[in-house]
């Protein structure tokens, strides 16, 4: 396995068999993948049950992208809504495990706004 950044060892963390170079894992509430670039790595989590209308997602991306201290964003591959969060390369395991509960909170707000939108 290519270098998981300490994903693997945060409990509820399944890896999956992998395809190109995403490397999929799951969780007891999320669908994900870990990919992996030079200094960085993004991590993206399904958001099963998120309404998909244009106005949903251009709010949501508006309040994504007002937060300046974090790089998340939306999009849609497959018909799959997905929230895809930057991180920088040279976090602690302990630092991702933090980051990645976080970016696990939003994602579960954005589902619920989004099945509470319909």
């Amino acid at each position: 396995m290519k270098n998981d950044f300490g994903l693997s060892t945060i409990p509820g963390v399944k890896f999956l068999p992998s395809y190109g170079h995403r490397q999929r894992f799951q969780t007891h509430a999320f669908e994900g993948w870990l990919w992996d670039k030079e200094s960085e790595f993004c991590i993206a989590l399904r958001l099963e049950g998120a309404q998909l209308s244009f106005s949903w997602m251009q709010l949501v991306g508006l309040l994504l992208a007002a937060n300046t201290a974090i790089d998340d964003g939306l999009f849609i591959e497959q018909n799959k809504m997905w929230m895809l969060r930057r991180y920088p390369g040279d976090l602690l395991p302990v630092e991702v495990e933090a980051k990645f509960a976080q970016q696990t909170v939003v994602a579960r707000v954005l589902i619920d706004a989004g099945q509470t939108a319909r």
